[in-house]
């Protein structure tokens, strides 16, 4: 397999990225050649037609509800700390960790991209939710079936065989 489930290691650690988290999973891939940057590249630059128009249809939608609607940018940008992947904040950039996300009405999220080093499944990629009012809980809820199909598929990008 490309990509796998894997338990999120600490709970405990991962609330120092997030306060108030309430949510968190981990999928996992392997590559060995490419720089953290490079895979966080591979995993966000390119999504196939599916996953654009359930993109399109969620952008709809959390715009009637007065959210924050995710534009993907056409290019590969250069990570920078401080600086976006779209609407996507980069809070930290480091050569064994990556952290993005987003901060909006009804939840808060980060995505942390690392290395543990593992001969497989090396690069891990975890989700951490914080919901901030009975609306996020209650999207969240609505988009995790799709946001695990969707989450699987894009860290599947990263793979490269050993």
């Amino acid at each position: 397999m490309k990509t796998v489930r894997e338990p999120v290691t600490s709970f405990d650690e991962m609330k120092d990225l997030l306060e108030n988290l309430e949510y968190a999973d981990t999928y996992a891939t392997t590559n060995r050649e490419n720089s953290l940057e490079e895979v966080a590249n591979l995993i966000f630059s390119y999504a196939p037609l599916w996953i654009r128009s359930l993109l399109k249809v969620r952008n709809f939608m959390v715009r009637l509800a007065g959210l924050k609607a995710v534009v993907p940018e056409g290019d590969a940008p250069k990570l920078k700390e401080g600086g976006y992947v779209g609407l996507f904040k980069v809070f930290c950039l480091n050569t064994d960790e990556i952290v993005l996300g987003l901060d909006d009405k009804h939840l808060n999220f980060r995505v942390r991209i690392w290395d543990n080093t593992a001969e497989k499944y090396n690069i891990k990629v975890t989700t951490l939710v914080a919901y901030n009012n009975w609306f996020g809980r209650a999207y969240m809820t609505l988009i995790k079936p799709f946001h695990h199909l969707v989450v699987r598929r894009m860290v599947g990008q990263a793979y490269v065989s050993s």
